[in-house]
């Protein structure tokens, strides 16, 4: 209804009425409109991640406006009767489809968070006062916890949320799991590397006797073909698409600031092996001399002011076309590290190198799932995650993830503006 809404306003206010031709044009593409909306936001998680923040929740509306958009265009491309589809309704329709879905989805996002998130939460970790993970500002935590006290504490508060830390062990996560089964109380794990990979187990059976068959984590066989051919021929079409910026971004580089283009650096890719990444230069010339390989962090003040806008909008990574094309990276996978960092993290964590069981890629997992600033181990289960589940699809939709990524930078979706932000506190204390 919100979608037929929105495109019907938009004839009242171009037309003030309905143009029989046009209208008639607008009907015969209208179910393929109402399926393509749904279909859209679904493939953005709009119907299950509650929890995103409403900056992040409008640009997939925005975004899945768009593509609704183009569907309209497509079809009125394609279907001879439809070409009476007024190209003025193609532009001032998604705009309110835009704006609707957004006020639609904000505030149906908002009511929930405050119903469902704002339970009193606990958190059960083997290290109460070192609670490790990030939580949302709406989580209400009412208590920190070991394992054996809530388990030895009987029931909780109706309705709460128990989030357990990776550090827990498997024999007390077990307990936990049975205990809340027992008192009907829903469970939020932090998953360890163990985790993550089990959750590529297939069920399967030995005789009369289940079975879980977990396979080692790589692309498999089947679809590395596929991939390739799909790597190739989405890189070659980007270039073409992306070749102005080719230009335009190397005149506002050299006028920001004196150095090179283009930046050069050797990663570790797939089985370890090292090749030469290339990126549009967003730092300052010779960034690394006095410092050396340093950790990129969210207010670098070695970043360019081009640079900045470079980054937020992933624009710099557009010359890794050219490593796609050549074989060193693929279009989805775990971004490539460089050397030293790799071996600082394996020295941490030794599943780090999994990572390398693939080709890394362009985008990934992580950095539509994630933050700019999200952790190396937070990261690392991201990756193992795309690696144990890996599809075609899954591609695809990172894919589309990485356009709402590059629209709507993480740096402007992590919270609201401080004016909205006090805003809302204002409104939450009145309430």
């Amino acid at each position: 209804m919100l979608t037929a809404g929105a495109y019907t306003l938009a004839f009242l206010l171009r037309f003030g009425g309905f143009p029989e031709a046009n209208w008639h044009a607008f009907l015969e593409i209208l179910p393929f409109i109402l399926l393509a909306t749904p279909v859209w936001l679904s493939l953005y998680n709009a119907y299950t991640d509650l929890h995103r923040p409403l900056m992040e929740v409008a640009g997939a509306c925005v975004v899945s406006a768009g593509l609704v958009a183009v569907v309209v265009g497509v079809l009125v491309y394609l279907n001879v009767g439809a070409r009476a589809f007024p190209r003025s309704i193609w532009i001032i329709g998604p705009i309110i489809h835009a704006f609707s879905l957004c006020v639609w989805r904000s505030w149906f996002v908002r009511h929930a968070q405050r119903d469902y998130f704002r339970r009193p939460a606990i958190l059960v970790s083997s290290r109460p006062r070192e609670w490790s993970p990030a939580l949302p500002e709406y989580i209400r935590v009412v208590k920190c916890i070991t394992p054996s006290e809530l388990i030895e504490s009987g029931t909780v508060s109706p309705g709460a949320l128990v989030f357990v830390d990776s550090d827990v062990s498997g024999l007390e996560r077990q307990k936990i799991l049975e205990w809340s089964v027992r008192h009907g109380v829903e469970v939020y794990l932090y998953p360890s590397v163990y985790d993550v990979l089990l959750a590529g187990a297939h069920l399967t059976k030995l005789g009369d006797r289940p079975l879980l068959s977990v396979r080692p984590p790589a692309v498999q066989l089947e679809y590395q073909l596929l991939k390739r051919l799909f790597d190739v021929s989405v890189a070659l079409v980007l270039l073409v698409i992306f070749a102005p910026l080719f230009l335009i971004i190397p005149i506002a580089i050299r006028l920001d600031s004196a150095g090179p283009i283009f930046y050069r650096q050797e990663r570790v890719g797939q089985g370890g092996r090292r090749f030469t990444i290339l990126k549009f230069r967003t730092m300052v010339k010779d960034a690394e001399r006095f410092t050396g390989p340093v950790w990129a962090c969210q207010n670098d003040p070695r970043v360019t002011r081009v640079g900045r806008i470079l980054r937020a909008t992933r624009l710099d990574e557009l010359p890794q076309l050219l490593n796609i094309l050549k074989g060193d990276m693929s279009l989805v996978g775990p971004r490539p590290e460089r050397p030293v960092f790799v071996e600082e993290f394996a020295k941490q964590n030794p599943h780090f190198r999994l990572r390398e069981l693939v080709k890394p890629g362009l985008t990934g997992l992580a950095q539509v799932m994630g933050r700019y600033n999200t952790s190396p181990e937070d990261k690392l289960r991201y990756d193992l995650l795309y690696i144990g589940k890996y599809s075609p699809w899954l591609d695809f939709r990172i894919l589309l993830w990485t356009i709402q990524v590059v629209l709507f930078p993480q740096l402007w979706t992590n919270s609201p503006p401080p004016g909205v932000r006090q805003w809302r506190h204002a409104r939450e204390l009145r309430g």
